[in-house]
């Protein structure tokens, strides 16, 4: 193995470069990954177009990690244990296995740490956005309990998917959703549709999607019709009133939807949202867009 490998690094809006880098060093506790398959997040596009936003700036490094950009991207991925570091006993990680990421950064030691909310550290941050490496490099190194086996069964594709996934399933578990509960999901790109998966898995039985791209709707359409047993209606804001509309088929005298899943984070999104939700209802939003410097 040589000392370098290749990564794609962003050193700011509109300039990204595959570039030979140092490979990471493994150091105790820490496992050495070949990134196999990397999503490119809605995020990693808005930090291309307008960024740094979460990538800290060269003037401003990030508070847990020290780094700035330039910075490997990239934490969406899955791929192959290829090392193991010191103090990393094999037993539930092995070299060969195949794996998914958690890419949270976190100290530990902070409040909302030691309370097992770790996502919400005080000076957290995430791999592949605030610097230590991310997935779109021949290797990269994590923390052992930030690498997860996948089934034997997943191949890496989807090992991809799971951290997406992730987003839409705490989503529902955040919001306390019930099969007996209606839902209004407002953008089906990949979140959106993510969202609904997961309210199919949980047994929801009455689904609402607002979304206004042909090819996004085509994709919720075809999830539909593949689940008859479910009421599942796909709604185009730009050719009815999403909010009287969710009113009218959700049940119980035309509340509204139980549960509103924002997944544009746009401003008529939002509104949107928060037009149909129902009294007493609950709002998630799991998307946001920045505003364009």
């Amino acid at each position: 193995m040589t000392d370098s490998m290749k990564a794609l690094r962003y050193h700011g809006a509109k300039d990204l470069r595959v570039e030979s880098v140092p490979i990471p060093e493994l150091l105790p506790g820490q496992v050495k990954v070949k990134p196999e398959w990397c999503g490119i997040c809605g995020t990693d596009l808005h930090e291309y177009i307008t960024g740094p936003i979460l990538t800290p700036a060269v003037d401003k490094p990030h508070r847990l990690t020290g780094c700035t950009v330039p910075l490997i991207m990239g934490h969406e991925f899955a791929g192959e244990i290829v090392e193991l570091g010191p103090g990393v006993e094999p037993g539930r990680l092995k070299v060969g296995m195949k794996v998914c990421i958690e890419p949270a950064l976190f100290d530990d030691t902070c409040p909302p740490c030691l309370d097992r909310r770790r996502n919400c550290c005080d000076r957290g941050g995430f791999f592949g956005l605030s610097g230590w490496g991310g997935g779109f490099s021949e290797y990269t190194c994590l923390q052992e309990k930030l690498v997860h086996p996948l089934p034997d069964n997943v191949p890496t594709d989807i090992g991809a998917l799971v951290e997406p996934l992730a987003v839409a399933w705490h989503a529902l578990k955040a919001a306390g959703h019930t099969p007996d509960r209606s839902a209004l999901i407002v953008g089906a790109g990949p979140i959106g549709l993510a969202v609904l998966f997961c309210l199919l898995a949980r047994g929801c039985r009455q689904i609402l999607i607002s979304e206004v791209s042909p090819q996004r709707i085509k994709h919720a359409l075809e999830i539909a019709s593949s689940h008859p047993e479910v009421d599942i209606r796909v709604l185009d804001p730009t050719k009815e009133d999403v909010v009287v509309r969710a009113k009218e088929l959700c049940s119980q005298g035309n509340q509204g939807p139980n549960v509103v899943y924002d997944c544009a984070g746009v401003q008529k999104s939002i509104d949107a949202a928060i037009g149909a939700v129902r009294k007493g209802g609950v709002g998630k939003t799991l998307q946001y867009s920045p505003i364009p410097k």
